[in-house]
């Protein structure tokens, strides 16, 4: 059985006049892939910014500057874990703002 396929361009969700370069998509523990599909389909930039450690605690800290740019978070607060994962995203938000980022 074969499966089609198609091409998408990068940018097929953003118009042409957006710079890329101004948008950034977080993700923390509970779906990387996720994000990384999501942001990869529109040619943005994905970053990791939880870390769990082995006691159970979360640490979050953003890996690139994030000064007047748009951010987004992508986290699910599935049926698993969603304490966790909301803290994560909310931690994000606020390191994201604090931060200097024009919007979350």
């Amino acid at each position: 059985m074969a499966v089609e396929t198609r091409a998408r361009p990068s940018n097929f969700l953003l118009p042409d006049s957006i710079n890329t370069s101004d948008y950034i998509v977080f993700t923390g523990t509970s779906n990387p892939k996720l994000a990384q599909d999501a942001a990869g389909a529109v040619g943005i930039d994905s970053y990791e910014v939880a870390t769990k450690f082995d006691d159970g605690e979360t640490f979050v800290e953003l890996p690139v500057s994030v000064r007047d740019k748009h951010v987004f978070i992508v986290q699910s607060t599935g049926p698993k874990h969603q304490d966790r994962y909301l803290m994560q995203a909310k931690m994000a938000a606020w390191a994201s703002k604090a931060c200097g980022a024009e919007k979350v």
